[in-house]
């Protein structure tokens, strides 16, 4: 999700891997899905782009399925 946001967000590759950890460790200090739903949002509205709560969710949910797909294989 993270390198998704950074990308909508306009980040180079060394921000956008920045970023990541950023969430990573966000992830691993609190409740992670509504935290990190939170931070990418408050990021998109710092950049001044509008990326309606939906669309974040639903790109968590693929994304974690595809991580899951990908642990499981």
């Amino acid at each position: 999700l993270a390198m998704w946001a950074a990308e909508k967000m306009g980040k180079n590759h060394e921000e956008a891997k920045t970023y990541a950890m950023q969430m990573i460790m966000l992830d691993l200090e609190r409740d992670r899905r509504k935290d990190v739903l939170g931070r990418v949002s408050e990021d998109f509205e710092s950049m001044g782009l509008s990326v309606p709560h939906t669309e974040i969710r639903a790109t968590m949910n693929i994304l974690a399925d595809e991580a899951r797909r990908q642990l499981m294989s």
